[in-house]
């Protein structure tokens, strides 16, 4: 028997179905157990009882699909608002399907039935899938304070750091120093060779070694 095929897909379990167009597409009965449905279009799709358990749903279109008595135990119909990634799952059937561990968080579930549903509270369903985005940024809103508070401390023990490193002892940058007391500079007779009690006016003006008196 030949292998099913969906827009060119193979049908079956572990099927990967990412951005697939089943619009309308009858997969009653289908083994589409551990299936990546991720942006899938299954617009009015008939997935009455078909084996969806851990399929992956998110960012899929099921509005309108008929999931009756499908089992989705622990399948992901889960959003990501900040990715821009929505699963839509208005107007369809899931009356009597198993959805136990099944996600919805941030799901469009605007006139979806939940009737006789297995293993999961509607009224679990309807408040994972009202958790706003708006809820899901102030988070991020906190995550990014501490890591903002993180860096800041960290900047603020560099500069501790380099303070200390700073006052530490150390080799300065003063002036050399000298022990020896420098004579001023002299111009003449300044050892007063001829004894007339004067040095620096006295010159050799003949230059016989012997300082006069100008």
């Amino acid at each position: 028997m030949p292998t099913r095929k969906i827009d060119g897909r193979r049908i079956g379990p572990r099927g990967f179905f990412e951005g697939a167009r089943f619009r309308g597409a009858n997969l009653e009965g289908e083994d589409l157990r551990f299936s990546n449905f991720q942006g899938a279009d299954l617009h009015g799709a008939n997935l009455r009882n078909a084996n969806l358990g851990s399929a992956n749903f998110s960012g899929a279109n099921l509005r309108d699909a008929n999931l009756q008595g499908a089992n989705l135990e622990w399948a992901s119909f889960t959003s990501f608002p900040r990715v821009g990634r929505f699963t839509d799952v208005s107007g369809a059937n899931f009356t009597g399907a198993n959805l136990a561990h099944a996600n919805f968080i941030d799901v469009e579930i605007g006139g979806a039935v939940f009737d006789d549903i297995i293993g999961q509270e509607t009224s679990k369903i309807f408040a994972d899938a009202t958790e706003s985005a708006r809820q899901r940024s102030k988070r991020m809103t906190a995550a990014g304070w501490v890591v903002f508070l993180c860096v800041l401390s960290l900047g603020l023990l560099l500069w501790l750091g380099m303070r200390i490193f700073e006052r530490s002892p150390g080799p300065k940058n003063e002036p050399p120093f000298f022990d020896v007391e420098q004579e001023p500079t002299c111009y003449g007779d300044c050892l007063d060779m001829d004894g007339d009690g004067l040095r620096e006016s006295d010159i050799d003006g003949d230059g016989d070694g012997i300082y006069e008196s100008p």
